[in-house]
């Protein structure tokens, strides 16, 4: 993973991640995009200037700071949005030795997408600090802010596009923009969505939120003092009519993860979580071969973190949490 922290304004902000990853962008961004795909960037484009106009002021500073054309970044940036397979989980104080909240999040991925990973300490001006990561440039998939806010997300729609916002760029509006759940969620609650997804959410209040979501559609349920996780299915009824199965490989995460907490025997902490993301019996930490664009590839485990909410720090593990150690990051 590439490690990055740059303040300033969204254009300074883009062109200096544009200065700092010129090595590696002839084999990060496609240059390959059809018509369709470019099209669809440029409705959501019009999303993201309602509702995140700075964004677009990055992606230029990203253009001008390196040698990639404007169009290639605004289908890469605001209209890709790739199906994961991610799980993420909100244990309250009460299941932990030192009264805290811990929240947790793991990428399930293609292993080849891991030396395009980012891990990026953002500062914009005027608006709050982050400690996040993506495969994307400008967009994050879950992290923290200096509010103390923490949300994670995961994917439970596979195909059925809409224009609006993708996951990434919605993430990362929330990290920068809101200090607690209840604001995250009015902002959830009133966007397009490109794409079906829960977004778990927990701030210093020890509010606890999901947020599940298709295109203008959201359901939000809101916990209190219990356990919760998500993965790749819809648990609202309300969204039967897009997504009717519930796939196993999800169910039995989530059921796994509720039985844990159930038979708990004593209090946990920090490596207790991490013993649950190496978990390879329902597949929270997956080998698996599987075809895409073509070939064939490992989907796997490209990261995993774990944060003490009202802390400004990440346990991150960077790779398969079975093979690799994790390291703290601060924000």
């Amino acid at each position: 993973m590439i490690e990055l922290t740059i303040e300033g304004s969204y254009y300074d902000i883009g062109y200096w991640l544009g200065k700092k990853t010129d090595k590696f962008q002839s084999s990060y961004f496609s240059s390959n995009y059809t018509k369709d795909q470019i099209d669809f960037a440029y409705l959501c484009s019009k999303s993201v200037k309602q509702f995140f106009p700075e964004l677009l002021q990055e992606i230029q500073g990203l253009a001008d700071g390196s040698n990639i054309d404007f169009e290639t970044l605004i289908t890469s940036e605001i209209g890709m949005a790739l199906n994961r397979g991610c799980t993420v989980l909100a244990v309250p104080a009460k299941y932990t030795k030192n009264g805290k909240m811990l929240f947790a999040r793991s990428m399930d991925w293609f292993s080849e997408a891991m030396p395009y990973s980012f891990i990026l300490r953002i500062k914009p001006e005027d608006k709050l600090a982050s400690l996040a990561f993506n495969e994307t440039m400008t967009g994050r998939l879950g992290g923290i802010n200096e509010a103390g806010l923490v949300i994670g997300d995961s994917n439970c729609v596979w195909g059925n596009f809409n224009p609006g916002l993708i996951p990434g760029v919605l993430v990362r509006w929330v990290l920068e923009n809101c200090k607690t759940v209840q604001e995250a969620v009015e902002f959830l609650e009133k966007i397009p969505h490109v794409i079906g997804n829960h977004y778990l959410l927990a701030d210093t209040n020890n509010t606890v939120a999901r947020v599940e979501a298709y295109n203008r559609k959201t359901v939000t349920t809101y916990f209190e003092d219990e356990f919760t996780a998500t993965a790749n299915h819809y648990f609202s009824s309300d969204f039967d009519f897009i997504a009717p199965l519930k796939p196993k490989h999800s169910t039995d995460r989530i059921d796994y993860l509720h039985n844990w907490i159930n038979n708990l025997t004593q209090l946990i902490d920090i490596n207790s979580i991490k013993e649950i993301q190496r978990e390879h019996e329902v597949e929270l930490c997956p080998h698996v071969k599987e075809e895409f664009n073509g070939q064939l590839m490992e989907l796997t485990t490209t990261w995993a973190w774990i944060h003490e909410v009202g802390s400004k720090k990440i346990h991150l593990c960077q790779g398969s949490p079975c093979q690799n150690n994790y390291f703290e990051f601060n924000l």
